[in-house]
């Protein structure tokens, strides 16, 4: 550790002796991450950078993810945030039949709320291609074959079949 960490806790230290009745605060505990190392944002940028890079595909993600406070949350929800919506929503269709792709990344083990299969049930409905791929190399992989070839779209039949065969990809209808 670097001499300023040591005297921020030195310091706290000395504070929290003083303090009648006070216990000086437990570290946080470090971010833990995937089996292979890599966090869902990772993940998230890497699949980002290739989705934007190689096969110029119109995307965003709406950062719902993190602590916030009672108050926060509330103008959050004011403001038209809702409960399960995914981590990126790519607006160019892979073929014709979707009008879009609702991705839902997670991390090897990674879990995924009662809220966000509800978010996909009702995107897919309205003709979205909904996925929730665990791991680096199943979203690589689906964005791979999802837009590789742009000038000769796969049919709805190809990708649904292509999901449902590839382990970490699971597609919601």
């Amino acid at each position: 550790m670097g001499g300023r960490e040591d005297g921020v806790k030195d310091a706290m230290a000395r504070f929290f002796a003083k303090a009648p009745g006070m216990d000086l605060p437990k570290p946080k505990s470090k971010r833990r991450k995937a089996k292979d190392g890599l966090s869902e944002e990772m993940i998230q940028n890497r699949l980002v950078s290739l989705l934007r890079g190689s096969f110029d595909v119109f995307l965003f993600s709406v950062p719902m993810g993190g602590a916030r406070t009672a108050h926060a949350g509330a103008r959050l929800k004011r403001g038209g945030a809702l409960k399960g919506c995914p981590d990126l929503i790519l607006l160019t269709p892979p073929c014709h039949e979707f009008k879009g792709v609702c991705w839902e990344l997670k991390k090897d083990g990674g879990r995924v709320s009662p809220e966000q299969l509800d978010f996909m049930s009702q995107a897919a409905a309205l003709g979205f291609l909904c996925v929730i791929v665990s791991g680096l190399g199943a979203n690589l992989n689906l964005a791979r074959y999802l837009y590789e070839k742009a000038e000769n779209k796969r049919t709805e039949a190809e990708i649904v079949s292509f999901c449902v065969e590839t382990d970490g990809v699971r597609i919601i209808s």
